[in-house]
């Protein structure tokens, strides 16, 4: 964790199996590291000369991503990508985004894995129009998530993933592939929640209310989007 408001965890990267710490997204697509030519980036950054596996894509080219509170330059290409340092949870020639210029990401965190769903991003949920929709999808295009290459590697039997989030003074962990039940309270009390084929976890939420339980005023009663984003520190509600 940095700063007690982004979670992070290791990934192992390359032939060499160089260790970074990742935020794992789910509210982004592509598996982002800093390259140990970046000049604006900090920590441990990835070495792709010392890696064999490293493999730029043949069309190579400086391209760029923007995130909520970040902006990046860099390649892409792929290599080996493992979870942990044993390596069983591995996806071979992984497609990566090697980051060479930064703008955003904090000094302790080494890049983002992103964990989103997998959809397509269909922007009109948020109030553009179809047009302005099509203008997008036409540029758009969806990463290889790191989840379908576990899956379709059988590393893990079920395409999903779980969070146990706590503060500081707790371990954190993410779990691929089927929950531990040992990290809830009472597997009975668990919720299940529809979510749209989309980009982000996406679902519906009924309201939003501050206060105590017995408040009766609401801040939003209407049934809307939302989107569900390990990536996000703060919880956001329309005006």
């Amino acid at each position: 964790m940095y700063s007690n408001m982004i979670y992070t965890g290791p990934a192992y990267v390359g032939s060499t199996q160089q260790k970074v710490d990742l935020v794992y997204d789910t509210g982004s697509d592509w598996i982002v590291i800093e390259s140990s030519e970046c000049r604006s980036c900090f920590g441990e950054n990835f070495d792709a000369s010392v890696s064999t596996s490293w493999n730029p894509h043949d069309e190579a080219k400086e391209t760029e991503l923007e995130y909520g509170s970040a902006w990046i330059e860099g390649i892409t290409g792929s290599d080996d990508v493992c979870v942990d340092s044993e390596q069983t949870n591995c996806v071979n020639t992984q497609e990566l985004f090697l980051i060479d210029y930064q703008m955003g990401i904090p000094p302790d965190v080494d890049g983002i894995l992103g964990l989103s769903m997998g959809g397509s991003l269909d922007i009109t949920h948020f109030g553009y129009s179809e047009e302005e929709n099509m203008e997008w999808m036409e540029e758009w295009e969806h990463a290889p998530l790191f989840v379908d290459g576990l899956f379709n590697g059988e590393k893990i039997s079920s395409r999903s993933f779980s969070f146990y989030l706590a503060d500081e003074s707790e371990d954190s962990y993410v779990d691929f592939g089927t929950p531990r039940e040992t990290g809830m309270s009472n597997t009975d009390d668990l919720v299940y929640l529809t979510m749209d084929d989309h980009f982000f976890w996406l679902g519906k939420w009924q309201g939003v209310r501050f206060g105590t339980e017995d408040a009766n005023a609401f801040a939003f009663e209407a049934a809307g989007p939302v989107i569900y984003d390990t990536g996000s520190s703060i919880i956001l509600v329309p005006d």
